[in-house]
């Protein structure tokens, strides 16, 4: 079994207070002979950023998948306040890298298509899109197709679409990969200021690490076929300036992890 090999603290059980919110157990996941996850545990804080790094082909977007419900694990389970999670749900909004966003509808109706999937009327499903819409800067954009949107802005609907279910928990898979430094560097300030109003729980895999610095709370470090093997806490409050010393001083600590993962 694989799991956290640093200090209590990182995981969310182990706070002072706090019940157990999400939990993964033991999850192992084989394909063909190939061992992606050998049975990792994880139990991400409440309310907070947790990162999950790693090289490519770690295991970290089947992990992301288990959690969301879309991959069944071999073995072990998922489960979200005590609830068993084997399969998709609201109580988990997920953004991928691609925005996968319906070609065929307007950026309201693309945010309103899971509301009204829950049994929203109409009017409330696009009343509460448009209120999405704006939180995440794009109110004059709601009838605008994917197609006439920027790949930032594609990303915003995407977000706002997740989060118009209202999940307890946000999945988000590299979801700034393919935007240009200047968006990328605005849909993190967007996902760190919406995250900080709505105190939302959020996984998110990611390759960067400065993007983990800039906004988790807990950064993790996948091994190829070992699951999670290093962890950190990150302190500083939000939000954080990538010119301090105290910024410097964990994406160090991030690569220096990093590092040993890759060395085994």
């Amino acid at each position: 079994m694989t799991g956290f090999l640093t200090e209590p603290a990182l995981t969310g059980s182990l706070q002072t207070g706090m019940s157990i919110f999400l939990r993964c157990e033991h999850i192992v996941k084989v394909y063909g002979e190939r061992v992606v996850l050998p049975g990792v545990s994880l139990e991400p804080p409440q309310g907070g950023v947790t990162a999950l790094l790693g090289a490519s082909g770690c295991g970290k977007t089947t992990l992301l998948n288990i959690l969301a419900g879309f991959v069944r694990p071999d073995s072990g389970e998922v489960t979200l306040r005590g609830r068993i999670c084997s399969r998709p749900g609201p109580d988990r909004g997920v953004v991928f890298q691609d925005s996968a966003l319906f070609p065929w509808l307007d950026a309201r109706d693309n945010v309103a298509l899971g509301l009204r999937a829950g049994g929203a009327s109409r009017k409330r499903a696009a009343d509460k899109a448009e209120e999405w819409l704006e939180r995440v800067g794009l109110a004059d954009c709601a009838e605008r197709f994917p197609a006439a949107l920027s790949g930032g802005q594609r990303q915003r609907v995407a977000l706002a679409r997740a989060l118009a279910l209202e999940p307890e928990v946000l999945l988000m898979d590299e979801p700034f990969a393919a935007l240009d430094a200047m968006t990328r560097e605005q849909m993190q300030i967007l996902l760190a200021s919406l995250q900080e109003r709505l105190h939302m729980t959020v996984l998110l895999v990611t390759h960067d690490m400065a993007e983990a610095c800039l906004l988790a709370d807990v950064a993790l470090v996948m091994g190829t076929g070992r699951g999670i093997v290093r962890g950190m806490s990150i302190r500083d409050a939000r939000p954080r300036d990538m010119t301090d010393s105290s910024f410097a001083a964990n994406l160090t600590g991030i690569r220096r992890l990093m590092s040993e993962a890759a060395a085994g």
